[in-house]
């Protein structure tokens, strides 16, 4: 059924948030929050109809990372550690998570989920740090790992020609 004058009368009752409302239903968000949209019927018969809306702020992107170590240092020990960060930009970034991660080049590294790297074994890794709202913004920077100490694992110890027994006052080379 159609109403003999079907037309309505736009408001917004502003709540946490604000917004304004046009006489045909357009409706401009303003500030974050909550508003109330309300629909009232022109004819007198006091009929009307609310809706909640939630306006958001506008997503910020991240538009550039800078990832740097602790020191400006671009070497590190094999078992020690070295701090990494990374600064965004701009720095009211919505989501300013970081992904931490390694490529394991010539040498091997250990990344955790605050930047901090351990070294492994001799060579060169790269540490990334890659934005997480989405942007994939990253950046990078190649480490070198040196001094990595390889431990014995195990001796074998043997006799030239295998000898077992030996005359009193003999010599014997013994290798390992």
């Amino acid at each position: 059924d159609f109403a003999d004058n079907p037309l309505v009368n736009w408001s917004v009752i502003n709540g946490t948030g604000s917004a304004t409302i046009s006489s045909n239903g357009v409706l401009r968000a303003g500030n974050p929050g909550l508003v109330e949209v309300v629909a009232r019927a022109l004819d007198g018969s006091g009929v009307a109809d609310t809706m909640e809306l939630t306006i958001t702020p506008p997503l910020v992107p991240v538009t550039s990372i800078t990832l740097s170590t602790a020191g400006d240092l671009l070497e590190l020990d094999a078992g020690s550690t070295l701090q990494c960060s990374a600064s965004l930009l701009p720095s009211d970034a919505t989501n300013s998570e970081i992904l931490w991660s390694m490529v394991n080049e010539t040498g091997t590294a250990l990344v955790t989920a605050d930047g901090l790297v351990t070294g492994v074994t001799d060579g060169t890794v790269e540490v990334i740090a890659t934005a997480q709202d989405g942007s994939f913004v990253a950046d990078t920077v190649q480490l070198t790992i040196m001094g990595a100490v390889v431990l014995v694992t195990h001796i074998v110890v043997s006799t030239a020609g295998g000898v077992t027994q030996m005359l009193t006052g003999e010599v014997l080379q013994y290798s390992a």
